[in-house]
């Protein structure tokens, strides 16, 4: 590592500090009081919050921070409440379209299948199509019919009324998560995934930290068109070289997990040593660029994590 035979200090990070108050209402005894706002649900939550300490979070004359160990505690659910719950689904005699929606929750690809046998039933217009849905690690999703139907393309569902900018956005994360795509639009009594189906929600979890990067010159950026600044670290979930497979009892992101990504090439960053680190901000975000799926609602989980950053001193 760069930081080989420079002295250094820890300064050790937990999420779940962003709980910290004062006891008594003395600004002299602060606790991290995160069991009690985590039962009462309690913001600031894990995808955006900011480590305010009454005192500095470290001091000395430290030139350089080094991102060495990250974990994760994965808690994003196969299907998330208003992310990628809803699509829609056409009559291949009619073109009329009739939306679907997912419960919330973790699914293997069998207990997804059996959801969306129960959901689609339920809506009496596609019961009469006779659809029934199975999961294969073939043909990964199968839909069968007795009549035609089909997938709604992107112009159709934007066609449609009642649709939105966020609805739409909703449908082609459904259609990721089941593996439908354009050819799934030319209705047909049977319709199978197109491209594997992604119960990951996110390969990938950004961390960005302005606090952190403050200093440095050359600034971040990635190959997206809003290259956002501040990026101090790309963990990928899948873990650092072991096999994932999918098959109808399992597949990454069926259930939570916990990873931890040992930074063999870590982000250097530089910092001013006349300037002690009084506070530290974090914004974790996914694949889309947008921030981690949470809410303050009772039926969401709370991704947490651990992160471990040396301080070189100034030479």
């Amino acid at each position: 590592m760069a930081s080989t035979g420079a002295a250094n200090a820890i300064l050790a990070i937990n999420s779940l500090d962003r709980f910290i108050t004062t006891k008594n209402g003395k600004a002299n005894q602060p606790f991290s009081d995160y069991l009690l706002a985590q039962y009462f649900a309690f913001g600031p939550y894990s995808n955006d919050f900011t480590i305010q300490s009454p005192g500095a979070l470290i001091y000395g004359y430290i030139s350089r921070i080094v991102v060495s160990q990250i974990q994760i505690q994965y808690n994003i659910p196969t299907v998330i409440n208003g992310v990628n719950d809803r699509f829609l689904i056409g009559d291949g005699a009619t073109n009329d379209l009739y939306p679907v929606s997912i419960p919330y929750g973790y699914y293997t690809p069998d207990e997804l299948a059996a959801a969306l046998n129960t959901v689609i039933t339920a809506i009496p217009e596609l019961a009469a199509l006779g659809i029934q849905v199975a999961y294969t690690p073939t043909n990964g999703f199968q839909f069968d019919g007795t009549d035609d139907f089909y997938f709604p393309d992107l112009n159709e569902i934007e066609a449609n009324p009642g649709e939105t900018a966020e609805t739409v956005t909703i449908a082609l994360k459904t259609y990721r998560l089941l593996g439908m795509n354009v050819e799934n639009s030319n209705a047909a009594n049977q319709q199978i995934s197109n491209v594997i189906p992604n119960f990951l929600y996110t390969p990938y979890i950004d961390f960005y930290s302005d606090v952190l990067t403050n200093y440095q010159s050359v600034k971040d950026t990635n190959t997206t068109v809003a290259k956002p600044k501040g990026l101090i670290a790309r963990v990928y979930l899948s873990g650092n070289g072991s096999l994932q497979t999918q098959s109808p009892t399992s597949a990454l992101g069926s259930e939570p997990f916990v990873v931890t990504a040992d930074l063999n090439s870590p982000k250097i960053i530089k910092w001013s040593p006349q300037v002690a680190v009084p506070s530290v901000d974090f914004q974790l975000r996914d694949c889309y660029g947008d921030l981690i799926p949470t809410s303050p609602t009772t039926d969401s989980l709370s991704t947490e994590f651990q992160m471990t950053l040396l301080c070189i001193e100034d030479e």
